[in-house]
């Protein structure tokens, strides 16, 4: 396949691209990033004003910052092998996130670079800067599902997002609304209204798009629905200032307070989730995927396969940071020698590499689908739904090892006061650390695990890509039809 040339793409895409990027190189810098976001998209904030520029409005910047810097990190020679790849295609360094899988050893690599991710946000993204790519991944895998006319599109995607080192993310869901009415006749439904050779227009509504605000382009995939309106069977890349797509997003979760006090506001800043909506917005052809065809509705689950590991990885890797806070809490506080105390440690480690074993297991026992290496969902599906089940009881686990220290925390100008500071200090001390060194601990703690913002992540984990309802459905129906053999053969001996 010829790559599509930059002006093309910045036409097709409408991306505010700097000029250069995807001819002689293929990272964006952090100003870059910055400004690529600067492109005119419209956002309605909580308080009723729409938002001039998201990179410094409070809203947004502080999660967008975070990305910023995991692009920066890109030209440091630190962390060059994890996060890009010698391109031969291309002819330089490009984004480890966006190479195509095509074996075991690339998905690994690629597993590095989540590691690397999951650490820059503290697992708080559910959509890091890495993750949107690996769904382009997932349209290649079912490439031979797709339109003749429109797998060229697919292709074009996953070379645009190579060459300019996109932040994309998926819009999956459909928006929540009467559950009595049928899928057909939902008025938020996202729908076709109007077809042309050129593209088509569609209305509507698309929910709680995580990072989407804050990136460049969303992969617009639909779930296959009883009953569904095959007008919204649409496939396509939406770029985040298409003209009449407005953001709606949810009021921030970050509390303001000094770096001290509030150590994830500051320093990581909230993944904004937002409700997107489509006021008659023309998609061109070119960024049009597959339309009303039934062959690829059915594929959530086996195109999600890759989607899936990422989002088991970062929950495995997580769960190391849980596990890494709760050492520090308990070498803090002396209660490390507690059986009790160990006995909880541990477990909180154990379910980090229960996670991971399961990424392993999926790994080693995946399959080349299209010329995409896909893990096996025999090993994700039961991975996933141990992982978001289990996550509520090790969360409060560490809230209990922190005992009273979760509640009984203090600001950085509480310390400071002349009146009261020196008690603090002199009354509250750690094991081998000062009073405000504790203090600040177990302010992180509680924004990992208390705050409105980890509420949301909780809740995230919960409700991401598939509910364990679901899960259970999927794995009722892995061929387990040779598992009782052995019972079988038994019994057939016993009864001669």
């Amino acid at each position: 396949m010829v790559a599509p040339d930059t002006e093309r793409t910045k036409k097709t895409y409408g991306l505010n691209l700097p000029d250069g990027l995807g001819t002689t190189r293929f990272l964006l810098t952090r100003e870059e990033f910055l400004e690529s976001l600067r492109d005119g998209r419209q956002i309605l904030a909580p308080d009723g004003t729409m938002i001039e520029d998201p990179t410094t409005h409070p809203l947004t910047s502080a999660g967008i910052s975070t990305i910023a810097k995991y692009y920066e990190m890109q030209h440091d020679p630190k962390f060059a092998d994890i996060m890009t790849f010698e391109s031969s295609e291309l002819g330089g360094r490009a984004s480890l996130a966006w190479k195509t899988p095509r074996s075991e050893e690339d998905l690994r690599r690629k597993r590095k670079l989540l590691e690397l991710s999951t650490n820059l946000t503290l697992g708080s993204f559910g959509r890091p800067p890495d993750y949107g790519a690996i769904q382009s991944a997932g349209l290649l895998q079912i490439i031979d599902r797709i339109e003749d006319s429109r797998a060229e599109n697919v292709r074009a995607f996953a070379q645009l997002g190579l060459r300019h080192n996109l932040m994309s993310t998926d819009l999956i869901a459909d928006v929540q609304s009467d559950r009595s009415v049928p899928p057909s006749q939902k008025p938020g439904r996202l729908r076709v209204v109007s077809e042309s050779d050129d593209g088509i227009v569609v209305y509507g509504a698309k929910p709680c798009n995580s990072i989407m605000v804050q990136g460049h382009v969303g992969a617009l995939l639909t779930l296959l629905s009883p009953g569904m309106d095959m007008d919204s069977a649409i496939f396509a890349v939406v770029p985040a200032n298409l003209p009449g797509l407005t953001f709606v997003p949810r009021e921030s979760a970050l509390r303001p307070g000094a770096p001290g006090d509030r150590p994830v506001s500051t320093f990581i800043g909230d993944e904004v989730d937002a409700l997107m909506v489509f006021d008659n917005v023309f998609i061109p052809a070119e960024n049009i995927f597959s339309l009303r065809n039934e062959n690829v509705l059915g594929t959530y689950n086996e195109r999600g396969a890759l989607p899936q590991w990422h989002i088991l990885a970062r929950m495995g890797y997580r769960a190391r940071i849980l596990a890494g806070l709760a050492d520090m809490v308990v070498s803090v506080l002396g209660t490390d020698r507690i059986p009790q105390v160990r006995d909880s440690v541990a477990d909180i480690a154990a379910y980090a590499q229960t996670i991971l074993a399961f990424i392993v297991a999926a790994e080693q026992s995946g399959h080349l689908q299209n010329g995409v290496y896909v893990p096996s969902q025999e090993f994700l599906l039961p991975g996933r739904l141990y992982a978001i089940e289990t996550y509520p009881r090790i969360v409060q686990t560490l809230r209990d090892l922190c005992g009273q220290g979760l509640v009984s925390r203090f600001t950085s100008k509480q310390f400071s006061d002349e009146r009261i500071g020196g008690f603090l200090d002199e009354f509250l001390p750690g094991t081998g650390v000062t009073a405000a060194d504790k203090n600040r601990l177990f302010n992180l703690v509680w924004e990992v695990t208390c705050s409105e913002q980890s509420m949301r992540a909780g809740l995230f984990e919960t409700l991401n890509a598939t509910p364990p309802g679901a899960i259970r459905n999927y794995l009722y129906n892995i061929d387990r039809s040779n598992w009782a053999d052995p019972v079988r053969d038994l019994l057939k001996e016993s009864a001669q």
